[in-house]
């Protein structure tokens, strides 16, 4: 997982940040902002991580989505 750029990282923390903590949970933003978070998730795990399990690589990226947003 340490391909990821810091410019990918800032885009999913973005993303992950509007879907999680959106005010609404059944906008239609928020709805979007999901289905990219987990599109491009899905995209940098076949480039970076092809071997790795969806679901460890996705709570591995997650995680570092927080501690982005914590420290910004």
């Amino acid at each position: 997982m340490d391909e990821i750029s810091d410019r990918e990282l800032a885009a999913l923390a973005d993303l992950y940040d509007r879907f999680a903590h959106g005010i609404d949970p059944f906008s239609e933003a928020r709805d979007l902002a999901e289905n990219q978070f987990y599109g491009m998730l899905n995209q940098l795990r076949c480039r970076c991580a092809p071997e790795m399990n969806e679901r460890a690589f996705n709570r591995g990226v997650i995680a570092r989505c927080k501690r982005y947003l914590a420290k910004n």
